[in-house]
């Protein structure tokens, strides 16, 4: 038997009406690999997704997990994550702020080829409109074939990537 619980209204301790803070809840997925020996960022094939802010004042959660990996050693793979509101174009949005060239969201210098990293980036973003906003991955290395959801070197492992992003009441 199921239970039903209906109530007018919910009070905060003071008696202030208190709504919902989570408005809405976006994911996607990507379940095969995506490579690259660009040195400059590119987009990751598929590892995008899109959220229309009910409120311009509202702010949106942006979770990623995936894997990267380097097809040799000693070589740089790094993601960061982007946004586009309206088609527009893009802003990262978790940019890193030291002084190298190789400034981004997360990256993995694997021990051997046979590793890969795993990898989370969580960001609190304000993108200030109630348009489309579009969030993805672009990735890039210093040398080699760079790798995300699977090992550097080696075609025949995998792993799942996903992106979620929840539009948060302020």
């Amino acid at each position: 038997m199921a239970s039903i619980i209906k109530v007018d209204t919910i009070q905060n301790a003071t008696g202030a009406f208190e709504h919902a803070r989570l408005v809405q809840v976006q994911s996607a997925s990507k379940a095969d690999a995506f490579t690259t020996a660009s040195t400059s960022f590119v987009d990751v094939t598929g590892f995008t997704i899109a959220i229309t802010p009910t409120n311009s004042a509202n702010k949106i959660l942006v979770l990623v997990s995936t894997q990267i990996g380097i097809s040799s050693a000693a070589n740089l793979v790094a993601i960061q994550l982007v946004r586009a509101i309206s088609g527009g174009a893009t802003s990262n949005i978790a940019l890193s702020t030291g002084a190298s060239s190789f400034n981004q969201s997360a990256f993995a210098i694997p021990a051997n080829t046979y590793n890969s990293e795993g990898v989370s980036i969580m960001v609190l973003d304000s993108p200030s409109t109630t348009s489309a906003t579009t969030y993805h991955v672009e990735m890039k290395v210093s040398a080699g074939t760079g790798a995300l959801g699977r090992r550097g070197d080696d075609t025949s492992t995998g792993s799942f990537s996903s992106i979620t992003v929840m539009e948060i009441r302020t």
